[in-house]
């Protein structure tokens, strides 16, 4: 079943033994939540979409603000595919350096994009810069949409980056979902200033995280019969 917004408060209200809502309002936990499931998808790149990209003659630098279709909730570019006629390419990826080093060393080349890399936060640049119209697709690490209640039972409070988009259930898969309300914890004791109860929300997040890396990877056999592929 699809974690809600209230299984998260009852979550968080667990930790914070603060069941009747004393003293953290519904409004004021939805926030933390929300921060919180941006931390977790950040820290462990749970959350995962396929954005279609066009790359266009002559640039070379794509910002994720600008020129992704989710926008500033881009977080990370784990690859990307050049579509040329009916073929996919898959790029392959350099380090900044390198990429500098061995594939921007003549500013005027241009050719089918092979290449990629990522330049800080926010900026995908592609090598050879592409010497005509590509359609692209990248796999991105994105932000959640904001969670909100159902049926008018808690107002939304914003959401994260630039989009508007929000939902009734998570769309974080499990077991990643395990570490938001210790975050969102940790979020109500730092308001708090119980910077001791928060370092201690802190660390049981860190564990969590790890456990829910630990136990995301499943037998895969690449092939069942042998052989080299």
């Amino acid at each position: 079943m699809a974690t809600t917004l209230a299984d998260y408060l009852a979550a968080t209200r667990r930790l914070l033994h603060d069941a009747s809502g004393q003293f953290w309002s519904d409004t004021e936990l939805q926030a933390y939540i929300n921060e919180a499931r941006v931390r977790v998808v950040r820290d462990t790149g749970c959350y995962r979409r396929l954005q279609q990209l066009t790359l266009t003659a002559g640039k070379e630098v794509y910002t994720f603000a600008t020129d992704f279709p989710l926008g500033v909730d881009t977080i990370d570019v784990l690859g990307v595919s050049v579509i040329w006629g009916q073929t996919r390419i898959a790029c392959a990826y350099l380090a900044w350096s390198e990429f500098q080093a061995r594939v921007r060393s003549w500013t005027l080349q241009q050719g089918q994009p092979s290449v990629f890399s990522v330049y800080g936060q926010n900026e995908l640049y592609f090598g050879y810069v592409p010497d005509q119209t590509y359609p692209a697709e990248a796999d991105t690490v994105v932000a959640p949409p904001s969670l909100v209640g159902t049926s008018g039972a808690l107002p939304a409070t914003g959401t994260i980056g630039a989009g508007t988009a929000t939902v009734a259930s998570e769309v974080i898969p499990i077991p990643f979902t395990s570490p938001v309300p210790f975050f969102a914890a940790y979020l109500a004791k730092i308001k708090e200033q119980s910077y001791t109860d928060a370092a201690t929300f802190e660390q049981m997040y860190d564990k969590e995280c790890m456990r829910a890396i630990g136990s995301s990877f499943t037998r895969r056999i690449r092939n069942p019969y042998g052989g080299g592929s």
